[in-house]
């Protein structure tokens, strides 16, 4: 793992979707929240903010040679926090520590962000622009994106039900209808079926979540309809396990495997191929009060082609303080500090 993979959090894929339909981006077959993102993203560190006071915070990295002596040690993230605890300015630096991009957040007096902002190395100009308004104040009903000239470039719209669940999101090309996507959920609100039209009126795919593991409907030869099959159940020692069937774009049968064990304090996610092989493995676990070993295992083929062992703090605000080693050595450690508003006497 290097600094670069750090720099990779999933709500950096703002960037990517506004360039790009979002009836491509869900051929990849992921459901994605812009409310639970920008939302949980801002707030991420708020309690811990308050409570020691907190207005910045700045992540190390220190990376080590094969000899275990130090390599590199350059600030990879930083962050800003207002009076409220809400993160209001981010940047990302590159492995070089040189800065590559930084993100402001304009937050109303309801504490809902209503602009974003993406800025490119030292630009004062933003790269990208994002204008977002709320259904009842507290779920996103609209969301514009501009480029750097200010001229629009995607637009989304999303609908509710009374029950406040997401039913429709509309894309929007340029201000002309682009792709439509349908959601339908169960009388006990689980999800039942994702429909996706292309240019509003052609359905494009199907995604539905009626089928168990072993369901016939799964094994049949599907040209029109991607089916999506989630089985839940409680093993014998409490451990709660989902698994996760669909299909790759070629057709084939993929699947995924979620063990969580809350007793027992341990997690772990395996995917394989559609050849039944392994992919990739991550087992969290935590092994002393404050301390949680992760291990992450990735396959070529079926075949182990590499391993990483690392030692995180369970305090989410101190996400990053982990040590990584490869090969049972010291590959790189990830810690952050941060800087208090003077007390008020």
């Amino acid at each position: 793992m290097n600094s670069r993979q750090v720099l990779a959090p999933l709500f950096l894929l703002l960037i990517s979707i506004s360039q790009n339909s979002l009836a491509q981006f869900y051929s990849y077959y992921y459901d994605y929240s812009f409310n639970r993102t920008l939302v949980s993203h801002v707030n991420q560190d708020k309690a811990k903010v308050l409570e020691e006071n907190i207005s910045s915070r700045t992540v190390q990295v220190n990376s080590y040679k094969k000899n275990g002596s130090l390599d590199k040690s350059l600030i990879s993230q930083r962050y800003f926090y207002n009076d409220s605890g809400q993160i209001i300015r981010e940047e990302y630096y590159s492995n070089k520590g040189k800065l590559r991009v930084a993100n402001t957040y304009t937050i109303n007096g309801n504490g809902r962000v209503v602009k974003k902002e993406t800025f490119h190395r030292k630009k004062t100009e933003p790269r990208f622009t994002w204008e977002i308004a709320y259904h009842n104040d507290s779920l996103i009903s609209e969301l514009h994106a501009y480029d750097k000239d200010h001229k629009p470039t995607w637009a989304y719209r999303f609908f509710y039900n009374e029950n406040n669940q997401f039913t429709e999101q509309r894309a929007y090309k340029k201000g002309k209808l682009s792709s439509r996507i349908e959601y339908e959920y169960y009388a006990d609100f689980s999800k039942k079926e994702v429909r996706y039209y292309k240019d509003s009126l052609e359905l494009e795919k199907t995604f539905r979540y009626d089928c168990g593991i072993g369901n016939s409907l799964l094994t049949e030869k599907q040209k029109d309809t991607v089916t999506r099959c989630s089985h839940r159940e409680e093993l014998a020692d409490g451990t709660i396990r989902t698994i996760e069937e669909t299909r790759d774009p070629k057709g084939r049968i993929i699947r995924s495997v979620n063990d969580y064990n809350k007793e027992q304090k341990w997690s772990e996610y395996r995917s394989y191929d559609a050849k039944n092989r392994l992919v990739f493995t991550s087992r969290r676990e935590v092994i002393s009060e404050g301390k949680v070993k992760v291990n992450t295992k990735f396959y070529h083929r079926g075949r182990l082609n590499q391993e990483n062992v690392s030692l995180e703090s369970t305090d989410s605000f101190k996400f990053y303080q982990r040590s990584v080693y490869e090969k049972e050595q010291l590959k790189s450690e990830y810690y952050s500090s941060y800087t208090c508003f003077p007390k008020n006497n």
